[in-house]
């Protein structure tokens, strides 16, 4: 019995010292690299994006830049990383923080910029490059004085955006006897084309729309409405808010073969348009249209396919959706970093990135040029994209993103699943209520120093291990 007993207090002590070893070691083999790296002439630089729907394309783009930018910067050297998709990427982006380790350059969606900034993760960038020379509202979207976006310092310079649209099947519009959509078109005209298609065959739908929170957002705001005021509180008693909202829950359940019904419920909208049997289908961005090029030919098969804006209600409307190149305020080499991140969003990278057609050169001369605008292939509506800009804003939203999750899912319950509209509207704006009494709701919390407390914990592990240790029989 005595055997095992000690042979237990020796498993113990053994962990113990293993794991103090581990956590001493792991630091100071960090700090040398750190150190040693710092004596050298060699920076070496981290780097990290995803591919979303550029794919390889994507990847290889940013790849060919890095080594470019490494020809150009003798001494510096530039580590790249891609964990995936932008889940994974933003995953593996909160795991680094929190590790004291972030990378010293990487992507950063206008949407959950507002919480690393909060957190202290974000450097300013209002210096790095001249913002007159991008589209305003693409650069104001990585503004935040800690209250709202669009104000306040710049802590990401947009790499690439885009508007928001609907595609339509020119093929569809053609047998249905339809004009095809102007560039100034209403929601009046976009219903009554989407009856046309739908009544054409049994198989065939007039549109999709997509109820996706900043999407939503903008079609609200063609109403001349809105889920938030001016100073960002939520406002749900305006009549031409229930008046939209109730609108679009109508042309799903209340019409046949106008909008797809629950039977393409968890099917990706995007993918449905394929198939040749819908009419429309929005609102998205430009990240459709690589996958949209492959549509065949009407002569091998497929269909022909274009472009059109947000329709208008009261007033024309639109909304930016883009992503930023920010630089981490704990990076060990913050003058080379910006130097990188200028030549990330240089016109060169910028010009890559739109032949691929995923998305728009942030920087006006680049999109007005033929990197972006080309007649020869769908779709043929480029110039929509950047006349939308004149007119479109950021979807800001509070900082708890727990907002815009409740947000879509409240209104899904009525435009997805035929609920109540008054019932989901009054759900929402008491579980906000709710939260805003909540006594953590608005507090800004340190980041966890895991480093330390990790130490502190084996340290702790450490004393009944001494103690046992120091009782074991001779």
């Amino acid at each position: 019995m005595k055997s095992v007993t000690g042979f237990i207090q020796a498993c113990i002590i053994l962990i113990a010292i293993l794991l103090t070893i581990w956590a001493f070691s792991r630091v100071a083999l960090r700090e040398t690299g750190r150190l040693f790296q710092d004596s050298s002439e060699q920076v070496e630089l981290v780097v990290m994006h995803w591919a979303g729907g550029g794919g390889q394309q994507e990847d290889q783009i940013v790849e060919d830049s890095l080594r470019a930018f490494e020809e150009q910067n003798p001494g510096i050297v530039v580590k790249r990383i891609n964990p995936g998709d932008s889940g994974q990427y933003f995953t593996k982006l909160q795991t680094m923080m929190a590790a004291d380790d972030p990378p010293d350059v990487f992507y950063m969606d206008f949407s959950r910029m507002p919480a690393f900034v909060g957190a202290g993760q974000l450097e300013p960038l209002d210096q790095v490059v001249p913002v007159e020379d991008f589209f305003l509202p693409t650069v104001d979207a990585f503004r935040w004085d800690g209250t709202r976006q669009g104000r306040g310092p710049l802590y990401g310079v947009p790499k690439d955006f885009t508007t928001l649209g609907f595609y339509y099947n020119k093929s569809l519009f053609d047998r249905a006897g339809l004009a095809y959509p102007s560039d100034d078109w209403t929601w009046s005209e976009f219903i009554e084309a989407a009856r046309a298609i739908g009544s054409l065959d049994p198989e065939t739908t007039g549109a999709e729309i997509v109820t996706w929170d900043f999407v939503l957002r903008a079609m609200l705001w063609t109403e001349g409405t809105d889920i938030l005021d001016d100073e960002g509180r939520l406002v749900l008693d305006d009549p031409a808010l229930h008046a939209t909202l109730e609108r679009l829950r109508s042309w799903r359940f209340d019409e046949d073969d106008t909008l797809l019904g629950a039977e393409a419920e968890g099917l990706d909208p995007s993918s449905l348009f394929l198939t040749g049997r819908l009419g429309m289908v929005g609102p998205f961005g430009r990240w459709v249209v690589p996958s949209y090029r492959e549509i065949p030919s009407i002569d091998e098969g497929g269909f022909e396919w274009d472009f059109a804006p947000l329709p208008s209600g009261a007033r024309q409307a639109n909304t930016i959706a883009t992503v930023s190149w920010a630089l981490a305020s704990g990076s060990k080499h913050p003058e080379e970093a910006r130097k990188l991140l200028a030549w990330l969003v240089g016109p060169e990278t910028q010009a890559a990135q739109a032949r691929l057609g995923l998305a728009i050169p942030t920087l006006d001369a680049v999109a007005r040029s033929d990197a972006f605008i080309d007649p020869t292939v769908p779709p043929f509506n480029d110039q929509a994209y950047l006349d939308a800009v004149e007119y479109a804003r950021v979807t800001d939203w509070p900082l708890d993103r727990e907002f815009s999750l409740q947000f879509s899912r409240w209104m899904d319950l009525t435009l997805r699943s035929n609920r109540d509209l008054d019932q989901s509207l009054e759900g929402f704006d008491l579980w906000w209520k709710r939260k805003q009494a909540s006594p953590l709701s608005g507090r800004d919390f340190a980041p966890m120093p895991w480093g330390l407390l990790l130490t502190g914990l084996l340290c702790l592990l450490a004393i009944p291990a001494l103690v046992v240790w120091r009782r074991r029989p001779p």
